[in-house]
């Protein structure tokens, strides 16, 4: 965002919404978000755009920060909707703007590596539904100040590749950031509290069901969707690196 001389700037923070839904969980995913952008930045104006209803997506100069949603395109195939192919372009914008920001969670993390050259491949076991214990990286322990998060997970693809010039805070490509970019993104759900996952799985429509047998990850070991994470603190820590 530019900014006339002398003016006070008011923090600007969009919400990019990459699923479409009436579903319960859909408005307490974007609620919960935007409370977590506001309590980092008590004074920011958060907008919420539906990306896939096809609402109009803003130019990235207008905001300081965008935030990615989770959804359930598959980027793989060849033929993609039309609006998935304007957050793409929308991802490139922002992260060529020195002064924007953005966070990505699941499809969003996906789609940001997409973007920028990264590698997408398929869950050879199927949906990954659960609590999953994420191994980080020496960058992301000193980020994150543990040694080990515990995150809210809910996809069936994921990044097997990073995009050039983003580095790895997590083994698998679970977490990833891009300092000169001003992006961090997630494969699993810091924005997703036990609350809103219960209300997603009871509510699935088939999409993504629980595999009966995985209890580990190629990551680290699985729980319960109902067990304690971290998302709450993570949600600190993301917004300390989007204020940087």
């Amino acid at each position: 965002m530019t900014q006339a001389k002398g003016a006070s700037k008011p923090y600007k923070a969009a919400i990019i919404q990459d699923f479409s839904t009436t579903k319960p969980w859909g408005q307490m995913t974007i609620d919960a978000t935007a409370n977590f952008v506001r309590r980092s930045i008590p004074h920011a104006q958060v907008d919420h755009y539906r990306a896939a209803d096809g609402e109009t997506l803003p130019p990235a100069k207008d905001y300081d920060l965008f935030v990615l949603t989770g959804g359930t395109v598959n980027l793989l195939e060849e033929e993609k909707p039309e609006w998935a192919l304007r957050v793409l372009d929308l991802i490139r914008d922002a992260g060529a703007l020195p002064d924007t920001r953005l966070i990505a969670f699941c499809w969003g993390h996906q789609a940001v590596h997409y973007a920028f050259g990264g590698v997408l491949d398929v869950l050879a076991e199927g949906p990954r539904i659960a609590v999953e214990e994420i191994n980080l990286t020496p960058e992301g322990k000193k980020l994150f100040g543990k040694e080990i998060l515990l995150l809210q997970k809910y996809h069936k693809r994921y990044i097997s590749r990073l995009a050039p010039d983003f580095t790895a805070l997590a083994g698998r490509c679970e977490i990833s950031c891009s300092k000169e970019k001003g992006i961090i993104t997630f494969q699993g759900h810091p924005d997703l509290s036990r609350e809103i996952v219960r209300t997603l799985i009871d509510t699935d429509d088939g999409l993504y069901k629980p595999s009966e047998t995985t209890q580990r990850s190629p990551c680290g070991k699985l729980f319960s969707s109902d067990t304690a994470d971290d998302g709450d603190e993570v949600w600190y820590k993301i917004m300390d690196f989007v204020s940087t």
